[in-house]
């Protein structure tokens, strides 16, 4: 069936992740089919599931209804319970040869799209370990290194060559690429300058930079800090920084920002958890003089008037007679990083501009400050224009219709499903150590927040050639949504379908399916299932909520996300290819996600039977279990 509509959670994802592909992998208990639906557009799966600051939540439809999925807990669900193989590229080869300079999101993700269209593509990265910021400064309590290491692993089986430890300007330049065979050469060095203002000597003890902080206590080093540290910044390095001080033991840090509260760049929730850490806001407030020598007093700071202009630009005002003066014996500066293009020399603007032939660039080094899904997003893109350039052949995109907002009248019919938090650490607990401060789902409540979808998108569509207007869709949906057209076959609305499958599963004519591939995998299921067992089980994987039963022996188990999408066509399909023996498992009590989807797989299972006893089969061989042991 066709896939013209797109999940307003997937447009939001930079990258176009197929968020409800892995929910529903994920729902039903597969989490290696999760991964690997995640790794389609994310190479770094594994990482964001600790750091991705989600805008798919931001647009899911479930906020009208009680609270959105926990969609970036399900991607790190994804990476901790699935199989993590890896991929034997099959690409044919196109003999040409890439360089790409930076071992970050950006630089890794064109990369390794590079390498599955069949190029060879070798990163250079100066440091010891790929990965950019992932590995280099984000702090441990945030992002474990193990989930880098899983998804450089990833990357490198695809084929992308990785060269450690070679510095571009020091080690070679892009001549000596050229020199070597590369065709193409992608830039990709991210920002690693941190930038800093006059008001803070380069020559203090006491006054360090943000990024070279950050990368010495990844690396397990203590940078020496008094017992009141000023972080000066609003974003989310800033609270970083902030957080990381926390932690290695000193008893006050004060963070001093020009924006307000609300204004600030970092995520909301970084600034909530830094705040319940004990760390101190000084909103409004600019950098002015250090106060003292060494040992350093604090920091005079002056009142601001406004953060942007009125066209939205970032153009500080100060009022001139407001000041306050935060006390401190340290100052970590952390106003944003930039670029370093000094090895460039004089082709550095040419570079950025894209004007030098064979030359590309990515990632932020390309467009400026983002998170790692932008970087990716860019790295994609990247790619894309590499492969153009040296194959001669554009790559098409086809356009699909983003759903809007869940329809107030559907928001009263869908049933409430309370989001499933997460425990976190306390705050005085997890000041005491890098150690991750928020768990990670166990594999039932991943399967029960994953079923909070409600497959927005994915629901029926009618195949008009076949549709002969019977109404019966009509009739047997629960939401009242399918109509008769102007055509004389039945519409049915996108915005308001709810993907419980009944009107599909009911129709004589076959003329309606899911927008998404479900029943094509359910009869291969079923196909499988029936060569090696003698009895199968339909289970509706809400039920694993409530016990863990075990499948008998010789029976196959086969989790759907409702019963109601077992068709009669499906069981009798069980029965035609060998099996002896059926029995529908559905949840429990009122615990069914969809409206009446009890009843019409009751009134299935009875359907069913009559077919059953005419073909000679016993009534108990078909069996349906609503109750839990």
């Amino acid at each position: 069936m066709t896939r013209e509509y797109m999940p307003p959670c997937q447009a939001a994802c930079p990258i176009s992740t197929d968020v409800q592909g892995y929910l529903m992998h994920s729902a039903l208990g597969d989490f290696s089919g999760a991964y690997l639906n995640a790794r389609l557009t994310n190479p770094f799966i594994s990482s964001c599931g600790f750091i991705c600051f989600h805008p798919c939540e931001e647009k899911c439809r479930r906020e009208g209804v009680d609270r959105a999925l926990s969609v970036m807990a399900l991607k790190r669900a994804a990476s901790e319970l699935g199989r993590h193989a890896t991929v034997e590229n099959q690409a044919k080869k196109t003999g040409k040869k890439i360089a790409v300079i930076g071992g970050g999101p950006a630089g890794l993700t064109a990369a390794q799209d590079l390498c599955i269209l069949g190029h060879d593509v070798t990163v250079f990265e100066r440091e010891s370990k790929a990965g950019g910021m992932l590995s280099q400064t984000i702090p441990k309590y945030r992002l474990p290194r193990e989930a880098v290491e899983d998804d450089i692993r990833w990357i490198e089986s695809a084929g992308v060559k990785l060269k450690t430890g070679k510095e571009a300007g020091k080690d070679f330049m892009i001549e000596d690429l050229k020199n070597q065979g590369f065709e193409v050469t992608l830039i990709a060095t991210g920002l690693p300058v941190s930038r800093s203002l006059p008001v803070f000597p380069d020559e203090h003890r006491s006054i360090y930079l943000a990024l070279p902080f950050l990368k010495a206590v990844a690396n397990g080093e203590r940078p020496k800090l008094g017992d009141e540290v000023i972080v000066v910044g609003g974003g989310n390095v800033a609270i970083d920084v902030a957080r990381s001080a926390k932690r290695l033991g000193v008893k006050q840090v004060k963070l001093v920002c020009l924006e307000s509260r609300e204004e600030m760049p970092a995520h909301s929730w970084e600034i909530e958890e830094a705040a319940e850490e004990g760390i101190e806001m000084n909103c409004c407030f600019g950098p002015y003089e250090v106060m003292g020598g060494e040992p350093m007093e604090g920091l005079r700071c002056q009142a601001v008037k406004s953060v942007f202009d009125r066209d939205g630009r970032f153009n500080p005002t100060f009022f001139e007679d407001k000041f306050n003066e935060v006390g401190g014996d340290t100052i970590i500066v952390s106003i944003g990083q930039g670029r370093d293009v000094s090895w460039l020399g004089d082709s550095a603007q040419a570079v950025l501009n894209d004007e030098v032939d064979g030359v590309f660039s990515a990632g932020e080094f390309a467009v400026g400050p983002g998170g790692c899904v932008d970087a990716m997003k860019n790295g994609h893109t990247a790619a894309v224009k590499i492969d153009e350039y040296l194959t001669g052949e554009v790559m098409e995109t086809g356009d699909q219709k983003v759903l809007g907002e869940l329809p107030e009248r559907m928001r009263e019919q869908v049933k409430v499903r309370e989001r499933i938090e997460r425990d976190i650490r306390p705050a005085l607990e997890r000041i005491d150590d890098f150690d991750l401060f928020e768990a990670g789902y166990a594999q039932k409540y991943a399967c029960k927040e994953a079923l909070r979808c409600m497959s927005c998108a994915a629901g029926a569509v009618v195949d008009k050639g076949k549709c002969v207007a019977c109404l019966t869709c009509v009739r047997v949906c629960p939401y009242e949504i399918p109509k008769i057209g102007p055509e004389s076959v039945a519409v049915i609305d996108p915005e308001e379908c709810q993907a419980c499958g009944i009107c599909i599963t009911e129709c004589p004519a076959l003329a309606i399916g899911f927008r998404r591939d479900q029943e094509e995998r359910l009869f291969k299921a079923i196909e499988e299932a029936a060569s090696s067992s003698a009895g199968i089980d339909f289970y509706c994987r809400n039920r694993l909520f409530f016990e863990d039963e075990k499948t008998q022996k010789d029976r196959a188990r086969i989790n759907v996300t409702c019963i109601a999408h077992v068709s009669a066509r499906a069981i009798l399909k069980a029965y035609e290819l060998g099996a002896q023996a059926v029995t529908l498992y559905v949840c429990p009590g009122d615990e069914c996600f969809y409206k009446e989807g009890h009843e019409w797989a009751q009134d299935r299972v009875q359907n069913v039977k009559s077919v059953l006893a005419a073909a000679g089969y016993e009534p108990d061989s078909l069996t349906y279990k609503d109750e839990v042991s």
